[in-house]
């Protein structure tokens, strides 16, 4: 297959094609007292591509043996394994893939399969006949790396382990490129915007947002994929449910107001985040603003991040109590979200001088009734302080804010340009 089909991911290309080198020539390593990795461990979450990174090892002059996850799950499996080996031995240099390995030897009870003990007895006794297994580069993947047999990982049968991770900036360009690239259609596409809202997207992800967005766009009189068309199916996808109508006269109003609350406060605190803002329904949700993710694994660098975090949160609410004076009974996600972020700051890093009850969770101790009170005390002022935020920023910003209402109800979606767009229209 080779390197070429694969988008981004420079250093793991790199590592891959230092194993291809190694492969093709381990005959000559061999005379200098050097050996092949006795195996080599692809591990990452679901559709960042790892299949196909240890499928690209194999080039002309290499054979491809798979063993899967399914070979497994017949009446014979250590047979499969026996023989994926064997072919394996017979026409080196091969490359020997183990495709979803956690899935094949693992003792977690989410995957076991009836003979496991056999089948993993019968793997470790082949992946230990280093002498036979000259010239056979055993490559494996596996989801969950916190499961895997210990056994398995040990010194001696897989050497070198490579994380595979969601792609970065970089890479999502690099993938967006290639699979909009092979669109023989029309399209009007940011690159780069596509590639910033799609922060923890894996290849796989993107690929399918660009596929069904690319069938959308050929129902069209004029087919041409656009943005719009990328957005409704990322929304898809995020509540798991199709757009509904647009709601009409007070709930559309109402929504507008607790969106543009939303938007408003994310494009003072957090500008650098905000992507959208929209009224159109899915699922339970009557509209929703889209934040970016940070490239970062933490979602909050800071106590001050947090707090922002909260506040965008609470925004909504904050807007319908200083519009229409009463909040609507569907605030519950955002009520619970804001607290999830306010126990943590509580809790989990001592922010608000918690030091004393970080220390008795690692004990493993009960807090006392009287430390849960406090923390429970802290907690609603922490929510009550960014709510008051949340309202001023709104208050300070009250033109701006009803020009995003305003468009909200004409347009349903507006982007970050449009929003900040609206904010110039005032100077």
């Amino acid at each position: 297959m080779g390197f070429e089909k694969i988008a981004g991911y420079q250093n793991e290309k790199k590592q891959l094609e230092m194993l291809t080198r190694q492969l093709l020539r381990f005959s000559d390593y061999e005379k200098i007292g050097i050996r092949l990795p006795r195996g080599v461990l692809l591990y990452g979450v679901p559709g960042v591509g790892k299949t196909v990174m240890a499928r690209s090892i194999k080039v002309e002059g290499v054979t491809l043996v798979e063993l899967r996850a399914a070979d497994c799950l017949t009446r014979n499996p250590s047979k499969n394994i026996l023989d994926a080996f064997e072919k394996a031995r017979e026409n080196t240099p091969s490359l020997l893939l183990l495709d979803e390995l956690d899935k094949i030897a693992e003792s977690s009870p989410n995957y076991y399969m009836e003979g496991n003990e056999n089948v993993m007895k019968v793997l470790l006794q082949e992946l230990d006949k280093s002498e036979e297994n000259r010239g056979v580069l055993i490559v494996a993947t596996c989801n969950q790396y916190e499961y895997m047999n210990p056994a398995l990982l040990r010194s001696g049968r897989f050497d070198k382990m490579i994380k595979i991770e969601s792609p970065g900036l970089e890479d999502r360009t690099e993938i967006i490129k290639l699979y909009l690239g092979r669109l023989k259609m029309r399209k009007n596409i940011s690159e780069e915007y596509f590639a910033k809202i799609t922060g923890g997207y894996t290849g796989a992800q993107i690929e399918s947002v660009i596929n069904e967005a690319a069938l959308l766009a050929a129902d069209d009189e004029d087919p041409e994929l656009k943005m719009a068309h990328i957005q409704t199916v990322m929304n898809r996808m995020a509540f798991k449910a199709i757009e509904k109508k647009v709601d009409e006269g007070e709930k559309l109003e109402r929504i507008a107001i607790h969106e543009a609350g939303h938007a408003i406060v994310a494009a003072v605190l957090r500008p650098e985040h905000l992507a959208s803002a929209s009224v159109i329904p899915h699922g339970a949700s009557g509209g929703h603003i889209r934040m970016l993710r940070n490239e970062v694994s933490d979602l909050y660098g800071t106590v001050d991040d947090a707090e922002n975090e909260i506040t965008v949160g609470l925004a909504g609410i904050a807007a319908e109590k200083l519009i229409l004076n009463s909040v609507s009974l569907n605030c519950e996600d955002d009520l619970e979200k804001a607290a999830a972020i306010a126990y943590f700051l509580t809790i989990k890093i001592g922010a608000y001088g918690f030091d004393k009850l970080i220390n008795i969770q690692n004990r493993g101790e009960m807090p006392s009734e009287s430390v849960k009170n406090k923390v429970a005390e802290t907690k609603s002022a922490i929510m009550d302080k960014m709510l008051n935020r949340a309202t001023e920023i709104i208050r300070s910003n009250l033109e701006w804010y009803k020009l995003i209402v305003d468009k909200l109800k004409n347009n349903h979606v507006l982007s970050e340009e449009e929003i900040f767009e609206l904010k110039n229209k005032l100077k």
